[in-house]
């Protein structure tokens, strides 16, 4: 049974096999979310950020045994509007992981989020 997200878009991901990976999704225009958060000023809210860079996070560790145990540190550095495309990447190193989030603005994507993640096996 997987667990209820608030971030319904899908994330592709290309893990390396030395920890790091890459990827990219599209904020939904039309989530929900945007109706609350904040209305004439849509914003893609905070928490959303962190539970893509956690999706992130456990599809890069490959790990079906382990949960999240710390959000060790959040930054977020710029806005996201609805309908903007995120480009992700990080560092797995053991059961920690960083993830970086920009937006894909031209010329040049501005980072947007900094995640630092760690995890524990389901058994500790």
């Amino acid at each position: 049974m997987s667990a209820a997200t608030p971030v319904p878009t899908a994330i592709v991901i290309r893990p390396d096999a030395d920890g790091a990976f890459e990827g990219s999704m599209v904020v939904d225009p039309d989530d929900p979310i945007f109706a609350g958060h904040y209305p004439g000023f849509p914003i893609y809210p905070g928490v959303c950020l962190v539970e893509v860079a956690h999706r992130v996070a456990l599809t890069a560790l490959g790990r079906p045994d382990i949960r999240l145990a710390e959000i060790e540190s959040s930054r977020f550095l710029y806005p996201i509007a609805p309908g903007d495309r995120l480009l992700i990447s990080g560092k797995v190193i053991g059961m920690r992981c960083a993830v970086d989030i920009h937006v894909a603005h031209q010329p040049q994507p501005v980072r947007t989020a900094r995640v630092r993640l760690s995890f524990r096996s389901e058994d500790e």
